[in-house]
């Protein structure tokens, strides 16, 4: 799982909700709430994993459910009628011999629409595209399993398509291996965009080259976010003064 705080943050001020499959040891949901959203869902198909979370989260903030994400799903989105974030990571991983969190024992048997798939993903995108909402922010982790047995050989551009479809104006980003889709935004594209190649050449260079690199990196972020400042007002004045004209 690659959520994050700064993940989470960057999309916290379009949406007060976020909805998680696989709550896991409940990472993700501490890192939703440090990045400021006000209700999480989340689902596990793990009972354990599910009891240890509930007795960390405030019930009132965070809501966890025992089940796989296709039921979970439709039982979170009859509660929503604004906009959300969705984080989807509740695909089937490798067995591993070290693993003390997955007992079998523990694992709903026979409850999944395709107890043969590996991946809900799809089903998850056909719930999400049934709500009324067609504006919802889909993040789906671990876009290198894409055209593998754990997404079923799903292929990304497949995705890709169908989240169009449920609205022409999604574009996509990337952060990290975390596929954002989200309705058009150029400003916060290219804010995804910068924060990473910031860090990239922080990582890779030596401080006095970091120091004049970053601030030159800087400055052409904070003139192209004025630049946006400046065409939203203008569109705004341009809107008034159509009304204006047209009232006349």
């Amino acid at each position: 799982m690659t959520s994050s705080v700064q993940l989470f943050s960057y999309f916290s001020p379009y949406s007060s909700t976020l909805v998680e499959t696989g709550t896991y040891l409940g990472d993700g949901v501490s890192r939703a709430l440090q990045a400021g959203f006000k209700k999480v869902f989340s689902c596990e198909i793990n009972a354990e994993l599910v009891e240890r979370a509930r007795g960390i989260f405030d019930i009132n903030t965070v809501e966890i459910v025992h089940a796989p994400s296709e039921k979970a799903l439709a039982i979170f989105l009859e509660k929503i009628n604004s906009r959300a974030v969705f984080f989807l990571d509740g695909h089937a991983m490798p067995e591993s011999d070290t693993s003390t969190v997955f007992g079998s024992s523990s694992l709903l048997d026979g409850d999944s629409e395709d107890p043969q798939t590996f991946s809900p993903l799809m089903v998850e995108l056909g719930l999400i595209n049934k709500h009324a909402r067609k504006d919802h922010i889909i993040l789906i982790d671990d876009r290198q399993c894409f055209d593998t047995w754990m997404f079923d050989f799903l292929k990304e551009d497949t995705v890709k398509k169908f989240v169009k479809s449920i609205n022409p104006n999604y574009q996509f980003s990337y952060f990290d291996n975390v596929l954002c889709c989200y309705p058009k935004n150029h400003q916060l594209s290219f804010k995804i965009w910068f924060d990473q190649i910031r860090a990239r050449i922080a990582q890779r260079f030596s401080k006095p080259t970091n120091f004049l690199t970053l601030q030159f990196l800087d400055f052409t972020a904070l003139l192209f976010n004025l630049s946006y400042v400046f065409a939203d007002k203008l569109s705004s004045y341009r809107k008034r003064f159509r009304v204006r004209n047209e009232a006349r």
